[in-house]
């Protein structure tokens, strides 16, 4: 839920979001297809107005427990130019820090992650709340 909120904080208003689409991606190490939390992620986003297939574009990248693909599906979805990165886990937060990307990321499941001094930089906010510790 708390990933939901950040997606919420970045997103556009409910009358920019009629007028157009908005771009999630998603990074996961593991199978999005089989994981609970992927529907239950959905089902919250419609309650939000975010309606996949409608008004809302969620493009998916999965590791499928392989970690060595992360970067390169972090910089697959970066290319998509989504308006946020939900990542689901330290590895795929890792892959988007090293990509260094200006796009919002949200997580959730990262527990083990240590603020380190360049946190902030590596994940640029543009005036938004940054991730602190």
């Amino acid at each position: 839920m708390l990933a939901l909120t950040g997606i919420a904080y970045t997103a556009p208003s409910a009358a920019e979001l009629r007028e157009g689409h908005f771009r999630i991606g998603v990074l996961v190490a593991v199978s999005a297809s089989t994981t609970p939390s992927m529907a239950a992620f959905v089902q919250e986003l419609q309650k939000l107005g975010y309606v996949e297939g409608g008004n809302t574009v969620i493009d998916v990248r999965s590791a499928e427990e392989d970690i060595e693909r992360l970067p390169a599906l972090a910089k697959e979805l970066e290319a998509l130019a989504p308006n946020v990165i939900f990542a689901g886990g330290t590895p795929p937060v890792m892959a988007l820090k090293s990509l260094g990307t200006s796009i919002p990321v949200v997580f959730a499941g990262s527990a083990t992650i240590r603020c380190v001094a360049d946190w902030s930089k590596a994940f640029p906010t543009r005036g938004r709340i940054s991730p602190g510790c």
